[in-house]
């Protein structure tokens, strides 16, 4: 009884710890993967909603610009939401797996930033959704009034801060800055 209990592990069980590390390094490359695709989205989302709205502002037409509001808040929705959901399941995953250290000042500093640009994204949100109802009302055609078209050029630079702080908090997360 002793003697099964005291043997040296065999080769299954060495292949086994192999075949453990082989999927350790797969799933650290699938959260990696995920973690880029998130931030692609969140990018493509942003960078989509502003240059809908731009030419629509350039424009002046009223139609276009209801259209840009409704594309916007469609890239916001279909994009944004799941991309930030991919982008901090999988950041959070990495910690979970130990492939990083919690404790680090750069991963502190892009949670930070991702809190941050969540809350951004609550403003624009509701600043969004009052600007589309505003937008209901001249989508048929006519002439946009001047207030509306202030608040959507305030809202474009709402998001150019939105790219802004998602370009410092990958550029942190890529070169590990602090």
């Amino acid at each position: 009884m002793r003697d099964r209990l005291w043997r040296a592990p065999s080769a299954p069980i060495i292949f086994s710890c192999q075949e453990a590390d082989k999927k350790a390094v797969e799933s650290y490359s699938t959260l990696r993967l995920m973690h880029l695709l998130g931030m692609g989205l969140l990018l493509a989302g942003s960078l989509g909603a502003i240059v809908s709205m731009r030419r629509a502002l350039r424009s002046q037409d009223a139609r276009t610009i209801a259209f840009a509001r409704s594309l916007s808040f469609r890239l916001d929705f279909y994009l944004w939401l799941p991309g930030l959901a991919l982008l901090v399941g999988s950041g959070l995953s990495f910690g979970n797996f130990k492939f990083v250290d919690y404790e680090s000042l750069w991963l502190k500093a892009g949670y930070a930033g991702t809190a941050i640009l969540f809350l951004l994204f609550l403003r624009l949100w509701q600043r969004q959704l009052s600007l589309s109802r505003i937008a209901l009302g001249f989508a048929g055609g006519g002439s946009v009034p001047a207030d509306s078209i202030a608040a959507e050029r305030r809202l474009l630079l709402l998001r150019y801060l939105q790219v802004l702080i998602l370009l410092l908090v990958a550029a942190m997360m890529v070169f590990r800055l602090p």
